[in-house]
């Protein structure tokens, strides 16, 4: 298998196992087409999360999501880098 179909699957198997979890739980309330109709903030859509990898975890890591919420917990915003760490692997 070609490193960058591995690089695919380890990005989604960590998503959908570990990240998504994460962000149905402190996400989707306010991002599943409340503010877009085409539903591309749906960041429980590994396509969606793995376009937005980067500011997702730009983002959490400078607390200003959740907007209106808590700063999440420092293992949780590692998991949003794990996942960016893992998306950057795919060519």
């Amino acid at each position: 298998m070609p490193d960058n179909d591995q690089a695919l699957i380890e990005a989604q198997n960590y998503f959908n196992n570990t990240l998504r979890p994460v962000i149905v739980d402190k996400c989707v309330s306010c991002h599943e087409g409340k503010h877009n109709k085409n539903d591309r903030f749906n960041f429980s859509v590994f396509t969606n999360a793995r376009n937005s990898a980067t500011s997702m975890f730009n983002q959490v890591d400078a607390g200003t999501m959740p907007k209106d919420g808590d700063k999440l917990p420092q293992s949780e915003i590692d998991m949003f880098e794990e996942f960016r760490d893992l998306v950057n692997k795919i060519n």
